[in-house]
């Protein structure tokens, strides 16, 4: 193996690790918004089937893999706009989950979603597990 093919390797790793920081930095942004996002208000939980999720879908975001929509808000260009109409989209077109929470459920909401939270964690660890192998397997072959 070349010196030129080592340093590209090393270079590559160094920009792999670069880019999962940001990703790290990115992720709790979110996460900081969606907090912010979940009122004491009756409204929707909204779920993947993946906790690792983060992102948008038809214009919500997801952390862990979830959402909340309160029951007022209105989604314009989807059937009649009403929340109750959009998780169903959500549910058919997506295969979401959805169940609906009202201000009296509040603690079994914040359980789903600490739960939820775990899940990730697990799911982060196994990743980091594979991503060590990775860069050992990498290390190794460079004699």
């Amino acid at each position: 193996m070349t010196n030129e093919t080592k340093e590209t390797k090393e270079e590559t790793l160094v920009e792999m690790k670069k880019r999962v920081k940001e990703l790290e930095q990115e992720l709790e942004e979110e996460k900081k918004k969606t907090d912010l996002i979940i009122k004491r208000d009756e409204g929707y939980l909204v779920w993947t089937k993946n906790p690792a999720y983060d992102g948008m879908t038809a214009g919500l975001t997801f952390t862990d893999g979830m959402a909340f929509v309160r029951s007022d808000r209105k989604f314009p260009g989807y059937g009649n706009g009403s929340s109750e109409y959009f998780v169903n989209y959500l549910k058919n077109d997506f295969g979401y989950d959805f169940q609906f929470f009202t201000k009296d459920d509040m603690d079994e909401l914040q359980k789903r979603l600490t739960y939820r939270a775990r899940e990730r964690k697990e799911i982060e660890a196994k990743i980091g597990t594979q991503s060590e192998m990775l860069e050992k397997l990498l290390q190794t072959h460079q004699l």
